[in-house]
């Protein structure tokens, strides 16, 4: 005769079902299991427009904050609802590939690159991302050309591009770099 596994009674939950007066009794693991299909559905619906409001460019820390559940955020990027651009950083499909590549790269966008995202300039063919001068652990795509700002001043503008101001700063250097024909990044000295 085959025993049956029996689940000591303080390692079982009541729990309320949805949508009804009705409740179960779960051992711990289902309830658990079962509970995380309810956050992921209820929180399904509000991450797209929590990260819209928060500029459609954020941290885990910022969602976290927020309280969302980081397996809540692993399972939206696990079935394509967000898009992981690096890691901690996390964006919706709305958010142009320009501005999640520089993410991914380790900056915002920066010269003509954002003069372009602004409506200034024509978009160029390479990528021109901003970068603090202790930025670290960059991600270079090798399939794209990418063109560094190295700043010591603070990065004004939001977390898609510097400002105009800046913007302009650093076309104005990389102009003058490419017209003298050095091979390094520009830099910016303020």
């Amino acid at each position: 005769m085959r025993s049956r596994a029996v689940v000591p009674r303080r390692s079982r939950i009541r729990l309320l079902l949805i949508g009804g007066s009705t409740s179960a009794v779960l051992p711990i693991r289902a309830s658990i299991a079962f509970l995380r299909v309810i956050v992921w559905r209820q929180s399904d619906m509000g991450l797209d427009a929590m990260i819209r409001r928060l500029g459609g460019l954020v941290t885990a820390a910022e969602l976290e904050a927020r309280g969302l559940h980081p397996q809540v955020l692993s399972m939206a990027a696990y079935s394509k609802k967000v898009i992981r651009v690096r890691k901690g950083w996390y964006s919706i499909a709305d958010v142009p590939q320009d501005v999640r590549d520089a993410c991914a790269v380790g900056g915002r966008l920066g010269c003509v690159s954002a003069l372009a995202h602004h409506g200034l300039a024509e978009p160029p063919n390479e990528l021109h991302v901003a970068l603090h001068r202790s930025a670290s652990r960059l991600r270079l795509d090798p399939t794209r050309i990418v063109v560094l700002h190295w700043s010591r001043a603070e990065l004004t503008g939001d977390r898609h591009a510097v400002s105009v101001e800046q913007a302009r700063q650093q076309a104005v250097r990389c102009a003058r770099s490419s017209r003298r024909g050095d091979d390094a990044s520009p830099t910016d000295n303020l």
